[in-house]
């Protein structure tokens, strides 16, 4: 599986909440 995919960056970052974590800080 992509860590992070254009197509659904949403869908990765619900799966991973560390990324999204990442992303917002």
């Amino acid at each position: 599986e992509p860590i992070v995919t254009p197509a659904s960056p949403n869908e990765t970052e619900d799966k991973h909440p560390a990324l999204k974590k990442g992303k917002k800080s």
